[in-house]
């Protein structure tokens, strides 16, 4: 580790037990690379305290959990970024998890500066299904337009420290789509994309933007009429993305 520069990963937490140890193996494997995990518990009732304060211990501090309430999940990755120490900082909820070679994969762009490191997805659907998500190349003239999203997963993203400096933290407004109105605003500050074309994590649908589809695209709406000149493509993007929606949900009423 002394060669490597230290990446930090944030995880923030409520009521997540099912799925926490094995959010925190995950990074636990990775500790060659990986050199704190600063989990923030925005105040679970579940076993997700008693887990956390006993792989603290079990990681000799590796683990460091902290216990406050947050306004939400972008309240939560921020007080996370804050406790952070490391060079590069991923952020990683507690219902999704490294693939085991993730930052092996990652290791050989660790010199790159102000830029997002962003890989492929494992997504692994409510109906048992998995799919393979991510693998386009960040292209300045084409990603962030109007009527597209973005070109990076964010649960796979490593991100400089330098990012945050120059971009900032993620827009507590947003429930959602924080991790698009954050990539947005970097792409406009001109942080560079660079695409590592390895699966990098698995996420699990059903988690909060899974849940909250309509709320997600309204968020980014919002995002893109904050930041982008054009004011009607970013409408017509969001209209006809609640008309497909409404249609899939009217046929399936059908069958």
């Amino acid at each position: 580790m002394a060669d490597l520069p230290c990446i930090s990963v944030v995880t923030p937490v409520l009521n997540g037990a099912a799925t926490l140890e094995r959010n925190l193996e995950s990074v636990w494997r990775s500790r060659h690379w990986v050199c704190e995990h600063v989990v923030q518990d925005a105040g679970s009732t579940d076993d997700s305290r008693a887990i956390l304060e006993r792989w603290q211990d079990k990681t000799g501090g590796f683990v460091k959990p902290v216990f406050e309430e947050d306004s939400g999940i972008s309240d939560g990755f921020n007080r996370g970024l804050h406790r952070t120490t490391g060079k590069w900082i991923a952020i990683q909820n507690s219902d999704d998890w490294y693939d085991d070679e993730a930052f092996q994969h990652v290791e050989p762009y660790l010199d790159e500066r102000l830029t997002i490191l962003h890989g492929m997805l494992r997504q692994h659907r409510l109906d048992g299904t998995v799919r393979i998500v991510g693998n386009r190349s960040y292209d300045s003239e084409r990603h962030f337009k109007p009527l597209l999203t973005m070109p990076a997963q964010h649960p796979t993203c490593i991100i400089g420290r330098d990012v945050y400096d120059r971009v900032g933290h993620y827009n507590t407004y947003y429930k959602i789509a924080m991790d698009y109105d954050f990539l947005l605003r970097a792409h406009l500050r001109g942080v560079t994309f660079t695409h590592i074309p390895e699966v990098i994590c698995n996420f699990s649908r059903g988690g909060m933007s899974s849940a909250n589809t309509v709320q997600g695209w309204r968020e980014m709406l919002d995002s893109k009429l904050t930041f982008l000149d054009d004011r009607i493509s970013p409408r017509f993007w969001y209209a006809s993305k609640l008309f497909r929606y409404t249609l899939r949900n009217l046929f399936r009423r059908a069958d």
